[in-house]
């Protein structure tokens, strides 16, 4: 009975699958390229169901700005403090948007700020954000100095990670609620990079620390499950 059950389940998945294939198949999609105006480089990380792209750019000094993409409009964005007098750094990235038009990102903070922070550039002064109706306000998991948020969800919840000194060992994966309300995993080398609305689900990426150089694989967390998964035949998932 239970052979019967798993073959029944087997064939509808796979049945899923197909009608998943096809319908993609059937899709057919208009590309256009995403670039700030005289920028050298840009890269567009989120975007909502409204369409509004946010990304990061170089400009012709090689400094990186956070910007938004807006019914044809670009309009750079650059979190108040953040350090962008020296060439080749990533001052200012923007890497997510709610559908409301909540931005998370990171930027590096000027040494000094932080009892962490005194090297410029380092780990621990890349620092997390969120703008939220115009207003800037830091996103840093309590007791550690350092985060990158990635995503935000309709209902506030930021997926993200933390560190200390670098972005290996002490990096670890967390959420943070819009009331505040933080979870991390103990996965070191790990980051969450996005989560389905209700937040059952969420997917993101750690390096496997035991290997020389480390490998880096995706994973899925459901219902306390932690689940690790390769592209097959890849060495970097």
């Amino acid at each position: 009975m239970q052979k019967h059950r798993l073959c029944r389940f087997s064939t509808y998945a796979i049945g899923l699958l197909l009608l998943l294939v096809a319908a993609a198949q059937a899709q057919s999609f208009n590309y256009a390229s995403v670039d700030f105006p005289n920028a050298i480089r840009t890269r567009a990380w989120g975007i909502n169901p409204g369409g509004v792209i946010v990304g990061d750019y170089l400009d012709t000094l090689g400094t990186s700005h956070g910007f938004l993409l807006a019914r044809g409009q670009y309009i750079t964005v650059d979190v108040p403090g953040s350090v962008i007098e020296v060439a080749g750094t990533l001052p200012t990235q923007l890497r997510g948007i709610s559908p409301g038009g909540d931005i998370v990102g990171v930027y590096f903070a000027p040494p000094g700020s932080s009892a962490g922070c005194t090297v410029a550039l380092s780990p621990p002064c890349i620092k997390g954000f969120l703008l939220q109706r115009g207003e800037f306000s830091t996103v840093l998991f309590p007791g550690h100095e350092g985060s990158i948020p990635q995503r935000i969800t309709p209902m506030g919840t930021i997926y993200a990670c933390y560190h200390d000194t670098d972005l290996m060992e002490t990096m670890f994966g967390f959420a943070r609620t819009a009331s505040g309300i933080f979870t991390s995993i103990d996965v070191p080398a790990s980051m969450h990079t996005g989560a389905t609305p209700d937040g059952k689900i969420v997917v993101g990426l750690y390096s496997d620390l035991t290997m020389m150089p480390p490998l880096t694989h995706g994973y899925v967390m459901q219902n306390g499950n932690f689940e690790s998964f390769d592209v097959p035949g890849s060495t970097f998932t």
